[in-house]
């Protein structure tokens, strides 16, 4: 059966539209509250990069598809797809910017982006009053959908939020992808040192918006949304209809509305240079006093973890309570070592309580950064966790050393010696025993051993016959195992140091932990710690 498209001009149209019922007219609106709704959903399954490309595509599908109505009960639920997508796209689309731009400039970028928006209804109404007329109100939704269609092309090669790629542990993408950043930003020129900043722990529960923080700003939030929307939605864009209903014709109320609609870009633009005032970052006009004649208000200190601490009553404190002397995770549950002795005391130092995280090597970075405030536990500094986090100033001098059956200390003295085809060298994965093993040992038989705590026993069963890691932790294993040997711990095969892990960019948290670690280094209760499980 074919179904044949009547060709409805404008006063066609508009007889429809009169003839409605009010629910039916605010199909589309409903479509945008849900799409709305799902999106952040959708987006922490699947991804920002893929739930922005898929709104649109269902928008432009769905604009296309009106086009070819064969009656207005078939334009309505196209309408009602298209309102989808659209409610989808806004959302998306602000917080895929907010996830990318630095937060100092987050309030401007978002302006102009909201300038973008809006400015799209004036024009839309000034196409449709040219087009309308000649080509029929068809044509606005073929043009619609091509639009939608042209940008969903050009817009495949957006990136993935490193955000959400770190969220859901595909860390090496994230860090791929913030190194390719910083290169384009950069543009062979050094980058300002990252600004301090306060991160909140994530939480995919519902629930979270109705605690605080964040329940204030959901109420301030949806209050302003929902008398902007009201005015921008319940007015502007109904306007035609109202027109209509007064006798005009749709291509003339197009041109009423487009007149009222061309102060939204101005609204916007001013909203977003607003932004600017905010930290002072708009710069003096030209004939204005200097800061030598004119007095100014000091500025307002930035937030710091510190500060969370404080106020929570509690230092979070991950390890991965497997690398002895350091960090070791009792069959009870209680934690013991050198760094856990020295977190107890830091965090007694500010008088709160301690509280530690299980993690483990391979999941260290994430889950510091996820989880914590501060990560202990024989953590050895690198250039790749300093891209992520802040080290303290490092409280011992260490480095890789073998150790093997005492029988076989001879044999194990250099790194050629190991590797070798027939030497199997035993290695702990996710930190830098690994990294080293896989960078200098590329012919001997490497053996991943996920158990850090009875990894020296394979070397006592003849299971393996060697492991490199740091002098400290042989010089503990040899006395807990009779049989195995430190190789040259005074003398390892490279220069390492441990420190702790501290918030990226947060330099009130790590001034703070460098004055503790100073101080309790300066009157020898660091020293005692040591002392305690290392002598």
């Amino acid at each position: 059966m074919q179904v044949e498209l009547a060709p409805l001009d404008g006063r066609e149209l508009g007889a429809h539209i009169r003839q409605l019922r009010p629910p039916l007219k605010e199909i589309t609106f409903v479509g945008m509250m849900l799409g709305s709704f799902a999106t952040g959903f959708l987006g922490d399954r699947y991804g920002r990069r893929f739930t922005y490309q898929f709104n649109l595509l269902v928008f432009g599908l769905a604009s296309l598809a009106a086009a070819f109505a064969p009656n207005m009960m078939f334009l309505i639920a196209c309408r009602f797809v298209m309102g989808f997508g659209l409610g989808a796209e806004n959302v998306v689309g602000y917080s895929t910017m907010t996830e990318f731009v630095p937060a100092k400039t987050r309030g401007k970028w978002l302006g102009l982006m909201a300038v973008c928006v809006v400015t799209g209804l004036p024009i839309a109404l000034l196409i449709a009053s040219l087009i309308v007329p000649e080509f029929g109100w068809r044509a606005m939704f073929v043009l619609g959908g091509i639009g939608a269609l042209i940008v969903w092309y050009l817009r495949k090669s957006l990136p993935e939020s490193p955000r959400w790629l770190e969220a859901v542990g595909r860390t090496e993408e994230a860090e791929a992808l913030m190194q390719s950043i910083e290169r384009e930003a950069a543009q062979g020129r050094p980058l300002p040192a990252p600004s301090a900043t306060s991160t909140a722990t994530a939480s995919g529960e519902l629930a979270t918006l109705f605690t605080a923080p964040l329940l204030s700003r959901m109420i301030v939030g949806s209050v302003c949304l929902i008398t902007i929307n009201t005015l921008l939605y319940g007015f502007v864009t109904w306007l035609p209809v109202f027109f209509i209903k007064q006798g005009l014709s749709l291509a003339t109320s197009f041109g009423y509305s487009l007149l009222m609609a061309l102060g939204a870009p101005i609204g916007s633009a001013i909203g977003a240079q607003a932004q600017t005032m905010q930290a002072g970052s708009i710069t003096a006009a030209p004939g204005a006093k200097s800061s030598a004649t004119a007095p100014t208000a000091p500025p307002a200190l930035s937030s710091s973890r510190l500060d969370e601490i404080l106020a929570r009553g509690a230092l979070r404190i991950c390890t991965t309570g497997d690398y002895k002397p350091y960090s070791f995770l009792k069959p009870d549950g209680q934690f013991e070592g050198i760094d856990i002795d020295a977190a107890q005391n830091l965090a007694q130092s500010m008088n709160v309580k301690a509280e530690f995280i299980k993690t483990s090597w391979s999941n260290l970075m994430t889950d510091f950064v996820a989880k914590c405030d501060i990560a202990v536990g024989g953590v050895s500094t690198s250039l790749e966790r300093q891209k992520r986090a802040f080290f303290t100033q490092p409280y011992m001098v260490d480095g890789k050393t073998p150790i093997v059956r005492c029988a076989d200390v001879d044999k194990y003295q250099t790194v050629a010696q190991i590797d070798q085809p027939g030497v199997r060298t035993i290695v702990n994965p996710g930190g830098t025993n690994e990294k080293f093993a896989k960078q200098f040992f590329t012919h001997s038989q490497l053996i991943e051993y996920p158990d850090n705590v009875t990894i020296f026993k394979q070397i006592l069963d003849g299971q393996a016959d060697v492991m490199v890691t740091d002098a400290s932790e042989t010089l503990l294993q040899q006395k807990l195992n009779p049989g195995l040997c430190s190789v040259h711990p005074d003398k390892p095969f490279q220069f390492g140091e441990k420190a702790y892990l501290l918030p990226r960019g947060d330099v009130a948290l790590q001034q703070y932990v460098d004055q503790w670690l100073h101080l309790s280094r300066s009157t020898g209760e660091f020293q005692t710690m040591l002392d305690k499980w290392l002598k």
